[in-house]
């Protein structure tokens, strides 16, 4: 939804906006959400811990500043609260409300993820993952990702700096920033927005070609050999360079990864889209139908996860089967918005 309309009518200022007749977000009470801790800083706003007034339960507030933001990125904040409303998956980063939206901020309340991010982890150096949980972890980014476009909408930055970790194991698509959401027509390629972070862009987004859910595929891929190699499949001393190398396709097996985990691998990272397997297709195959079945017994076993969010990832490994059954794919049901 990249090119998300601006609502004629919009709501207070965000840090001005009473709910129940008290502040949405401040430094203190009394207020909806209270500021804890900066946890992140960009060009066009901040990311902070809060706690939610009413019972201390523990957020994140990503607040963005609308009055130096360029009117694209503007549009991308309406976008994101969009997307993440219209996902409910227990591996996708869960929206909780936002403050509504004029002139100066928005502020969006969602689910904290208490392990940082994969890019964090695989770079500091602390932390090797065996092939088994790697596809583990692979394996519950596909299923967030199956649920995403199920709900019509394209990720467009999936990387690892973007899949959040939790204590308990789980894994969580989060920062629906650049994501697109299109109605339901006839065409799969969808949108023509040079957008991501460059090491992850599918060759057709290089080309400046139109390019559909297949592209999340892509860059899954990547955070998959990303995961085991702990470097990513592509290099560059600069974009030109970083380009050519994606163009050309050689991707380097990785030392003591098996033949079925390499052979997922390449398939995700096929430069041609139409040849890459939706993510329905990604289940489907025999080494993820066998990491399916363990993440399940995984978590029916573990306590360290609640019983309501083990119920929900029951569910949606469930429905997960149930369109590879049925072979729904989700890869024609969408048409460029604008």
């Amino acid at each position: 939804m990249a090119d998300a309309d601006v609502p004629a009518s919009v709501a207070p200022l965000a840090a001005d906006k009473k709910v129940d007749g008290v502040p949405f977000l401040a430094e203190a009470p009394p207020c909806r959400y209270i500021k804890q801790k900066l946890i992140g800083k960009g060009a066009y706003g901040e990311a902070w811990m809060v706690k939610r007034a009413e019972d201390g339960q523990v957020f994140v507030a990503k607040i963005m500043d609308l009055t130096s933001t360029p009117e694209k990125r503007r549009k991308y904040a309406f976008a994101e609260v969009r997307c993440l409303k219209n996902c409910n998956h227990p591996n996708v980063i869960q929206y909780m409300e936002d403050s509504g939206v004029e002139g100066s901020e928005i502020v969006i309340i969602m689910e904290l993820a208490d392990a940082c991010d994969l890019g964090t982890q695989l770079r500091n150096g602390n932390v090797t993952f065996s092939e088994r949980e790697a596809g583990i972890l692979f394996t519950q980014l596909i299923l967030a990702l199956h649920h995403i476009h199920s709900r019509r909408v394209i990720h467009r930055d999936i990387k690892s700096g973007n899949i959040f970790l939790t204590t308990c194991g789980l894994l969580k698509i989060g920062d629906f920033g650049f994501s697109q959401q299109y109605d339901q027509t006839v065409s799969d390629s969808v949108a023509g927005t040079f957008l991501g972070t460059p090491y992850y862009l599918s060759p057709e987004m290089w080309r400046s070609k139109r390019y559909g859910k297949k592209t999340d595929v892509w860059a899954a891929g990547v955070v998959l050999y990303e995961t085991l190699a702990h470097k990513r499949p592509f290099q560059g001393s600069s974009l030109s360079d970083l380009k050519r190398n994606v163009l050309e396709g050689h991707i380097e097996p990785i030392p003591d990864v098996g033949r079925e985990m390499m052979e997922l691998i390449f398939s995700t990272m096929n430069p041609d889209p139409d040849k890459r397997p939706s993510t329905t297709q990604i289940l489907a195959m025999p080494l993820m139908q066998h990491y399916t079945t363990m993440f399940h017994n995984i978590v029916i076993r573990d306590a360290k996860i609640a019983p309501d969010v083990k119920q929900r990832i029951v569910a949606a490994i469930a429905k997960a089967q149930d369109d590879v059954k049925n072979n729904n794919n989700f890869v024609d049901d969408a048409d460029d918005p604008r």
